[in-house]
């Protein structure tokens, strides 16, 4: 139902897609697993072992300059990467926004050597990318926006976050930090007490220390030079519990940084763009929201 949908509107713009790392890349420890396409109630995802890639979607006029990158969820072992993704792109590139979706590949838990962690190295370099080639699609390099769900939420938050990984001593440039952020029901935390343990256990392994867990816990990486922030969760969310977005914000105005926060009273988790329990459509607040970049 999502694809016919989807086969409907992607019309009249281009699309392209980029390996991160065309020569080579990191592979994960269980390189044997093949990328597999299935569906969990009607929601296209994707698994398995793949060299990670970014889908492009250009506006077919009226580019404005801004771009996102975004992060489909799944929990760190899969990606809803049409639900999350591709169908969230597709509105984008209506209101002249180019957009990247990140095919990002899995942490498999926390090495011994501490390592970085696979998707943060994958959605550094799909930054860059953007970053070095904005002329060829028309984008101004200072204007790249990260935005996430659910699990990609976790990865998107930490992404903004810890700004130092956008300016490494191996990049050919200074990489400027995002402009902006956006979570969607996200993964904030890995405490005990609101993390969704699935994402959890794929990130950082089993029964993983206190450091680790505060270490990767974006609520605690908050600082003033953050990017501003637009939030969406649900209160009735059993997956993710809305305490993760409430810590993300607290965080936010502790350390003086823009955020705008919408909590639904119904809708659950999972739903993309379309929660049928509420009126408001929260993808219309956030093209409000945008207005500002």
């Amino acid at each position: 139902m999502i694809e016919t949908s989807l086969s409907k509107i992607m019309v009249n713009h281009k699309r392209e897609e980029i390996l991160l790392f065309p020569d080579t890349y990191t592979t994960q420890p269980d390189s044997s697993a093949e990328e597999k396409i299935f569906y969990v109630n009607g929601v296209k995802c994707v698994s398995g072992h793949f060299n990670p890639k970014l889908e492009v979607f250009v506006p077919a006029k009226n580019t404005n300059g801004l771009s996102v990158i975004i992060c489909p969820g799944g929990g760190y072992e899969k990606l809803a990467i049409d639900l999350e993704g591709n169908e969230v792109a597709e509105t984008l590139i209506q209101w002249g926004i180019t957009v990247f979706v990140l095919k990002y590949r899995f942490p498999n838990g926390i090495n011994a050597d501490h390592e970085t962690p696979l998707p943060l190295i994958d959605i550094k370099k799909a930054y860059s990318i953007v970053q070095q080639r904005a002329n060829d699609w028309g984008l101004n390099p200072a204007r790249i926006g990260l935005m996430g769900f659910s699990a990609g939420g976790h990865l998107t938050s930490l992404a903004s976050c810890l700004l130092s990984i956008f300016n490494s001593k191996n990049d050919q440039q200074n990489v400027v930090p995002p402009l902006f952020t956006i979570l969607i029901y996200p993964v904030i935390s890995f405490s005990d007490a609101i993390t969704h343990m699935g994402s959890r256990d794929h990130f950082l392994g089993p029964n993983p220390n206190a450091d680790l867990i505060k270490q990767y816990s974006s609520e605690y990486l908050v600082h003033p030079l953050s990017p501003p922030v637009f939030l969406i969760h649900c209160s009735d969310d059993e997956d993710v519990p809305v305490e993760n977005s409430l810590s993300y914000h607290k965080a936010c105005v502790e350390n003086g940084v823009s955020a705008q926060m919408h909590i639904y009273p119904a809708g659950g988790h999972g739903f993309g763009m379309h929660n049928t329990l509420v009126t408001e459509k929260w993808i219309d607040q956030l093209q409000k929201w945008l207005v500002k970049f």
